[in-house]
């Protein structure tokens, strides 16, 4: 596995546990979002040929297929996947590194049945915390995706309690987002383990973590809608007649830019379903830029830190690797904008223009935490 293919492998965990803001996952030199050419429409991937636990391997294929084509139902995006068949052989742990080549024009679907290449390539008892992964390799200049793997692990289906096939779907249907290069957002968080399941609907898919109960999450919420038009958006017309864009940037009050600050655009009327996001600087312009497309309406905006856990394989924008990130490093404290604003069909609102100040108090757990592993505690 290459450099960049460990940057883009993302880990969704078990349960409460930790597993990428709606946006790019990249961005190239000049901030614009990696994604895959149009050229290259549709997508093929290729299917594994074993089962997926106690999933047969027809079931599993359907729900690929339809894990894939709840993202290409977006009707204001222009992407498209298709199944080209299977692979050649049962993926297993003897064989997987045959799959991991970058230039072989092969998109595979592999399903661990029982968790043994999780084991294999991650240590025992991977297979126990890992539902699965997906990525995409980049071409030479950064620029385009060029293919992709997933790996879909079927030792969660021993508990069909937990594990049911909406619960896989939406686990999958996030994975595929990652495929496709879509980052993670981190709207809601308040209802993210707070004991109710009837309001994880309010949860986008691209969250990083598990919520009460996972079955809303295999549907699109708007963010994630929005996120997956600005990468691959559908014709001018169809996207200005149902999105409208506002642009801004953060900045500290003692001057420079503010690297990821979690933005949120929260719409009056439908306020915990509308919600859209941004990261500040997410093209790494070094600017303190966000953009989002939002749909028609009015909206309160306000700027929050990244959640400290949202790191790493979690990370919620660029610059959320480390706890020493800029994301947690003097994070911004929570502020609301002035004033509402008021977004049109095809539309754009400029100068959303945000004053942050540092949360210093907020910064040093992450620090020393950071700072005890380095010592061995």
């Amino acid at each position: 596995m290459n450099k960049s293919q460990l940057f883009l492998l993302v880990i969704l965990m078990q349960c409460s546990a930790t597993t990428f803001a709606g946006g790019p996952i990249l961005t190239d030199s000049a901030g614009n979002p990696v994604v895959y050419r149009q050229s290259d429409m549709p997508i093929p991937y290729s299917i594994d040929q074993g089962d997926m636990g106690l999933f047969s391997n027809s079931e599993a294929a359907a729900l690929v297929d339809d894990c894939f084509a709840t993202w290409q139902a977006v009707a204001t995006a222009k992407i498209s996947l298709q199944n080209t068949g299977f692979l050649p052989v049962d993926v297993t742990q003897d064989n997987v590194l045959k799959f991991d080549n970058d230039a072989d024009g092969i998109n595979p679907i592999i399903f661990d049945s029982d968790g043994g290449i999780l084991d294999s390539l991650y240590g025992a008892g991977a297979s126990e915390t890992i539902i699965g992964f997906a990525f995409s390799d980049t071409d030479s200049s950064g620029s385009h995706y060029t293919e992709g793997l997933a790996l879909l692990n079927g030792r969660f289906t021993r508990d069909p309690y937990n594990w049911s096939t909406v619960r896989y779907k939406a686990s999958f249907v996030h994975e595929f987002g990652h495929f496709i290069g879509l980052d993670h957002c981190q709207i809601n968080q308040q209802y993210v383990g707070d004991g109710s399941t009837g309001n994880d609907i309010y949860v986008p898919t691209m969250y990083p973590t598990a919520t009460d109960d996972d079955t809303p999450l295999g549907d699109l919420n708007p963010d994630d809608e929005a996120s997956l038009t600005m990468l691959y958006p559908a014709s001018a017309s169809i996207v200005n007649a149902a999105y409208g864009k506002i642009r801004g940037s953060v900045r500290w009050a003692i001057g420079g830019p503010v690297l990821g600050a979690n933005v949120v655009a929260v719409k009056q009327g439908d306020e915990d379903m509308s919600r859209f996001s941004s990261v500040s600087d997410y093209a790494m312009q070094g600017d303190g830029a966000f953009e989002m497309l939002v749909t028609p309406g009015t909206y309160s905006l306000y700027i929050e830190p990244v959640i400290g856990s949202f790191m790493a394989g979690s990370s919620v924008g660029p610059y959320a690797d480390t706890p020493l990130s800029p994301s947690f490093v003097f994070p911004v404290i929570k502020q609301t904008y002035a004033d509402t604003v008021t977004v049109a069909a095809g539309g754009l609102v400029e100068n959303v223009n945000f004053t942050a100040y540092r949360n210093i108090f907020n910064a040093f757990p992450g620090v020393i935490a950071f700072l005890l592993g380095l010592l061995g505690f």
